[in-house]
């Protein structure tokens, strides 16, 4: 599964996943499922943001999330069971250092990655540190070099539990490795240009391997709120040889930052949305050259569109899903490992805050909010096999205005969904099953 959360909106976009293809009569009625109740992982009285959210392939599920209105502000994890019993809190992130713009990831053998900006009084440091599967926490390590902010760090981690870390200083954008064992590589640049050119916003995606495609947005403008520009993309190979930095595509911006997913043979695809909300999609094949650039904007359909994520299974099938511009209907579409297009449009104009989880097969479950204005908001889930069928929607809060939910799968169909709610007291909310 490809996923890289984070609590700011750029890095936001690693995190959420793949495709819904929302058939209108599978979101007509809502029936039964073995979902749980709701338990509340977070303690009252403080706001937190969700981070993540994980099978482990014992069954239990990893809940992360960051504390936001609470000094020390903390990133904090919690194992919760099937059974709705959870483990103690782990309190992720240094004592005393507020993080900034946090992310996470989980490696095969469910070992946990997170990864924080920190002001270690002169600048923004990224920091890494380990939640083992067996729940002790490994060192805070520093990545970033002294003396210099480190922007929008975001990271991937291999299936040895190696992580390749990227990051902008404002101008160049740089990349390390940090081994399982917390050994720091050197400091890569991976941007091409000279140093008037604002190179900003990565991405990245790491295959099995430890194969690393790094993307980022070239732009002329030095307003940090505007991502138009170039984007481009290079390789870093495991070894740590970095290929030759591309030219992929168009960013108008300053709507939607670039994606990018991964599949196990270190084929990538890049999602982006265009100024005018275009969305654009292409493939980069391991050992090959970009694929061509799809437009997915049809006549029929609201052309104008925004991504909620994608990923690519072991097939090396892509699904995206995106929804309409002004709050329209959702739907995907799926790109073959030879660049065929299907689309599946399905209306669903009250949705919002889209999330989905795939497993090795190409098995997902996604979680969304249907907005129900002054009735409040709630939280949906729904499977979707390999082959695309869907089962039932299940609700799993009421109307409490809760944030979009963030799901995990693992290979053996068990998915866990974790949101924040209700308004008026909000705690994080977790739910397993299906």
């Amino acid at each position: 599964m490809f996923s890289q959360a984070q609590a700011s909106f750029g890095a936001r976009w690693w995190r959420i996943l793949v495709a819904l293809p929302l058939l209108v009569g599978a979101l007509a009625t809502p029936q039964a499922s073995a979902w749980t109740r709701p338990v509340h992982a977070s303690i009252k009285g403080a706001t937190p943001t969700v981070l993540g959210a994980d099978v482990l392939p014992s069954g239990d599920s990893l809940v992360s999330w960051r504390l936001t209105d609470r000094a020390p502000r903390s990133i904090q994890a919690r194992i919760v069971r099937p059974d709705r019993s959870m483990g103690p809190v782990k309190v992720i992130a240094t004592p005393g250092a507020t993080p900034y713009r946090p992310s996470y990831a989980m490696d095969s053998s469910g070992n946990a990655h997170y990864l924080w900006d920190v002001w270690d009084g002169s600048s923004y440091r990224a920091r890494m540190r380990t939640l083992g599967v067996d729940g002790t926490l490994g060192p805070a390590v520093t990545v970033t070099p002294a003396g210099e902010n480190a922007q929008a760090p975001v990271f991937g981690v291999d299936a040895g539990g190696n992580a390749v870390v990227a990051w902008g200083d404002g101008t160049h954008i740089h990349v390390r490795s940090v081994g399982a064992d917390q050994t720091l590589g050197p400091v890569q640049d991976v941007a091409p240009v000279g140093s008037w050119w604002q190179n900003r916003d990565p991405a990245i995606a790491v295959d099995p391997n430890g194969n690393a495609v790094i993307a980022w947005i070239e732009s002329q403008s030095t307003d940090p709120n505007w991502i138009a520009g170039d984007l481009w993309a290079i390789r870093r190979h495991s070894d740590g040889t970095l290929g030759n930095a591309l030219y992929a595509g168009f960013n108008r911006g300053p709507w939607w930052h670039e994606q990018l997913a991964m599949d196990a043979s270190g084929d990538a695809v890049f999602v982006w949305s265009e100024r005018d909300e275009q969305l654009f999609a292409r493939r980069w094949p391991a050992g090959a050259g970009l694929g061509p650039e799809h437009y997915l904007g049809t006549a029929n359909f609201d052309p104008q569109r925004f991504p909620w994520g994608s990923a690519v299974d072991t097939a090396g099938t892509a699904l995206i899903v995106w929804q309409g511009h002004g709050g329209g209907g959702m739907g995907t579409t799926t790109m073959s490992p030879t660049g065929e297009l299907t689309e599946t449009p399905a209306p669903f104009p009250m949705g919002d805050g889209y999330d989905i989880a795939m497993d090795s097969s190409g098995n997902s479950v996604i979680g969304w909010h249907q907005y129900k204005g002054m009735w409040g908001d709630r939280t949906w889930v729904i499977s979707r096999a390999a082959d695309g069928t869907l089962s039932a929607r299940t609700l799993l809060s009421g109307y409490d205005h809760p944030t979009g939910p963030l799901v995990g799968l693992n290979d053996s169909g068990q998915a866990v969904a974790a949101w924040i709610g209700p308004a008026s007291q909000p705690r994080v909310q977790v739910a397993t099953g299906p």
